[in-house]
């Protein structure tokens, strides 16, 4: 068996489709039918099922895509390998999020030094749900993740990198603004606005509220800190954000809202967030990837 033909094999197994394959793999239909018609006939046997519209694996195909998953990983650590021990190992990195962590987080301020000290480096960022990030750690797809959960598969393992704490902002002239703390559940009967870059239902305004016995009102949700902001400071509504976001924004002194709105604690255990970095637990790890790693960790503790 050649890699190739297994490259070819694991694709058509994923689309189930032989067109669809060719058009990935960039060659033509005719030449990916003769490879794996070439490989069934090397092991004695068909891998698929074939009808008119797609091709499905049999136990047969079923059986050997179990390996190929492990080969074809193998295969490409061991490449990326001997690259780094040549000095050619370039420099990508390829992370998946829960959430965009801006300014002034410890993320933000390592991420930015590094790509700006390093502009060989090809750094890739992607929101998306942990559990998202756990399966394509687990195959290979990602080098590193960020969560505020801890995972769910033990081959994931997880670095606990910094945590911090939830409040509320409220316009100065709401009737709690001079309370400094309040509980999540002196809230239950406010509008709630909700800067949801966060996929992950486990980090939510709903999960926080569920966590203090009642139902949010929500009275708007989407991607729009400055508007958030401008409506918190009408008077109407109520918004989370971190004691770190909010002291940051105090002393940029660029929000023309910071003196019209108040920034409340939240009393209860369950509003501090923990953010956690995701791995493969015995991975292969280029030399950009250590880097970057090794970096972060040294940064935030």
């Amino acid at each position: 068996m050649e890699l190739y033909q297994l490259r070819y094999f694991k694709t058509v197994a994923e689309t189930e489709h032989f067109t669809r394959a060719a058009e990935l793999l960039h060659i033509s239909q005719p030449s990916l039918s003769k490879a794996i018609s070439n490989l069934e006939s090397e092991l004695g046997t068909p891998l698929f099922e074939r009808d008119k519209r797609a091709v499905y694996l049999n136990d047969y195909g079923r059986a050997l895509l179990r390996r190929v998953n492990r080969i074809l990983i193998e295969a490409d650590e061991a490449a990326q390998e001997i690259r780094d021990m040549c000095g050619k190992g370039g420099g990508d990195v390829t992370i998946g999020s829960c959430a965009m962590f801006n300014a002034p987080t410890r993320i933000h301020r390592f991420t930015q030094s590094f790509f700006l000290d390093n502009p060989a480096l090809s750094l890739h960022l992607y929101i998306m749900e942990t559990e998202k990030i756990e399966e394509l750690l687990l195959s290979r797809k990602l080098d590193l993740g960020y969560a505020v959960t801890m995972p769910q598969h033990p081959e994931i393992e997880c670095i606990e990198l910094f945590s911090y704490r939830l409040g509320v902002v409220v316009s100065r002239n709401h009737p709690l603004a001079d309370r400094g703390t309040v509980s999540l559940r002196d809230l239950r009967d406010e509008p709630f606005l909700c800067n949801n870059t966060s996929p992950d239902l486990r980090d939510s305004v709903y999960e926080l509220c569920r966590r203090a016995g009642f139902s949010p009102r929500i009275a708007f949700e989407g991607e729009s800190a400055e508007l958030i902001g401008q409506a918190v400071a009408l008077g109407r509504w109520v918004a989370f954000i971190s004691n770190d976001r909010h002291r940051w924004k105090q002393d940029s002194r660029t929000d023309p809202t910071n003196d019209q709105v108040r920034f409340l604690n939240l009393s209860d255990d369950f509003c501090v967030r923990t953010v956690y970095l995701f791995q493969l637990r015995n991975r292969f790890q280029s030399s950009a990837v250590q880097r970057f790693r090794d970096g972060l960790l040294d940064y935030v503790q």
